[in-house]
């Protein structure tokens, strides 16, 4: 699986993806944001395969944490 760059986006709100999964069966990604993965990851069919650039994200912007007055 390639390496995810700025032209790949979130399918959820467009930001920048940094988890992409393929299902093998059809061959379809979905590409999704930090933010959205977290809330889809434990729907994701564990035979699905994954490629995780959030070591990446945590790299250039920092730890998850939690933001006061910032909800999703």
């Amino acid at each position: 699986m390639s390496k995810l760059t700025l032209l790949d986006r979130c399918d959820a709100c467009n930001s920048a993806a940094y988890v992409r999964v393929t299902n093998p069966e059809k061959g379809h990604d979905l590409n999704w944001c930090g933010h959205h993965w977290r809330r889809v990851a434990d729907h994701i069919p564990d035979h699905w395969l994954l490629h995780s650039e959030l070591a990446r994200l945590e790299a250039e912007h920092g730890p998850n944490r939690e933001r006061p007055g910032v909800h999703a």
